[in-house]
């Protein structure tokens, strides 16, 4: 039986839900885990949590930080871990009770094991890939619960110590899509299961639902360097729609982020400004949108068209638009 090394950052957690967490991991029906639970820097009251656990099971180890966030603390999980596999979680998450052990078949002969989230809707079919195949249907695989999350997988150690991946520390938003960007880019086969072994707790005070002026620097990287790694192999013409059409929406999705956050209107048509001319957009003025994607609404054709003709008033006048 391999060890996997568990890693869970841990800052201002509410008691009952890390208790939660960490009872679900205890409780796995597979036992060799190492259990690193890494304070983030959280006050001196906190620390009888961690006392507490720590009594609680040999396998759980506490790893102190100053504040850093989650991406550090990960990272120092990572140089602090011994098993063959690794895996995150997030500290006011649960898993199913066999999540290790049918994730570490899942994973054996490949480099990544993933499996479908459950209290949300992101679901997984039941599929081995191979690489090109993976990177080839991104109507499939370009999806949240592939692309975006690392909490529903079970990654080799090897291959993130041999190639030194890390989340990076200076991205809020989108650091894990990057950590998997760089994962997946030495992966060569991959197992997906549909079990719903990994149980997602929405968090309104998390990053993701805080404004970040910052926010566009941060999804720039991500959008390029997913349209590249779903660039790797030729596409065919559904995908390359599909791939049209997700770029438009992410466009939108920044764009509309500061329309709808940001209160200075100077500073709003500065941000769209900037999106406007991301180079990557120009991908979107090499296709008749009207004619032939059907992964656009008559409303999305349309706004493309006012992006492609109008640039920034364009984007403006589509997001005024949307609002009546």
């Amino acid at each position: 039986m391999k060890k996997i090394s568990v890693i869970i950052p841990v800052y201002h957690t509410p008691g009952m839900a890390l208790e939660r967490c960490v009872k679900s991991i205890i409780e796995q029906t597979y036992t060799n885990l190492e259990i690193l639970i890494v304070d983030d820097g959280n006050p001196e009251s906190y620390q009888h949590h961690f006392d507490t656990l720590e009594m609680r099971d040999p396998r759980i180890k506490v790893i102190h930080q100053p504040n850093g966030g989650v991406s550090e603390a990960r990272n120092q999980g990572i140089r602090n871990s011994t098993g063959e596999y690794i895996s995150f979680v997030d500290s006011d998450d649960y898993l199913d009770c066999a999540f290790y052990t049918k994730m570490e078949k899942a994973i054996t002969g490949n480099d990544l094991a993933i499996c479908g989230v459950g209290d949300s809707y992101y679901p997984t079919g039941k599929q081995w890939c191979d690489r090109r195949y993976f990177f080839s249907k991104p109507t499939q695989f370009n999806m949240l619960q592939y692309v975006n999350f690392p909490v529903n997988k079970l990654f080799r150690a090897s291959i993130i110590k041999e190639f030194d991946i890390r989340f990076p520390l200076n991205v809020r938003l989108g650091e894990d899509a990057l950590f998997l960007v760089d994962y997946y880019a030495h992966c060569k086969t991959m197992q997906i299961i549909p079990d719903l072994l990994y149980q997602y707790i929405y968090s309104p005070s998390s990053a993701v639902h805080s404004y970040q002026p910052e926010y566009w620097n941060w999804e720039k990287e991500v959008i390029q360097k997913q349209w590249d790694m779903f660039h790797q192999y030729p596409l065919t013409e559904n995908e390359t729609q599909a791939m049209l059409a997700w770029l438009y929406f992410k466009y939108r999705g920044a764009a509309y982020y500061y329309l709808d956050n940001e209160l200075d209107k100077r500073k709003v048509r500065k941000y769209v400004a900037e999106i406007v001319s991301f180079p990557l957009l120009e991908e979107l003025k090499k296709v008749d949108f009207s004619a032939n994607n059907k992964y656009l609404s008559s409303r999305e054709k349309k706004s493309v068209r006012a992006f492609n003709t109008f640039g920034t008033l364009g984007t403006e006048l589509s997001y005024l638009l949307r609002k009546k």
